[in-house]
């Protein structure tokens, strides 16, 4: 089972379970994606920054960028319009109805014990990424 696979069938899976509308789980899916993307980003930057002079380099890039105003309140203003257009870009590349369908087939042709996992598997990335990104911060905090 592919990531994608899992990710919209898990999703597909938990709201058919309760009775709802499988196909609303084409949104969360691409919401979750574009979480989970977001995270590895974030990621990226954060680990980029403990290299030696890539923290001075990218401070100082972002000053520029933000100009007077705080880093905090630019990461807000941020934080929506990005997962906003990352949630559209997933929409309209991996998250079209079409290929929703075509990945919920499939992910119904699996045995009931690897559906099951499917949850697992997403989890798992979720807080692999998550927890490299916590660590990056705790030993950028701490230098």
């Amino acid at each position: 089972m592919t990531l994608l696979e899992a990710i919209y069938g898990s999703q597909y899976q938990e709201i058919s379970q309760r009775g709802g509308d499988g196909s609303k789980g084409r949104f969360n899916g691409n919401l979750l994606i574009s979480v989970i993307f977001l995270l590895l980003l974030l990621t990226v930057i954060f680990v980029l920054m403990l290299i030696p002079g890539m923290n001075e380099s990218m401070t100082r890039s972002m000053r520029g960028f933000t100009g007077s105003g705080s880093g905090k309140n630019m990461g807000k203003l941020l934080a929506i319009p990005v997962l906003f257009l990352l949630v559209a870009l997933a929409n309209f590349t991996i998250g079209t109805k079409k290929n929703y369908t075509r990945i919920i087939e499939r992910f119904n042709n699996y045995p009931e014990e690897v559906r099951k996992k499917a949850n697992k598997k997403v989890l798992t990335v979720f807080f692999s990424i998550f927890g490299i990104l916590i660590l990056a911060v705790i030993l950028l905090v701490n230098r």
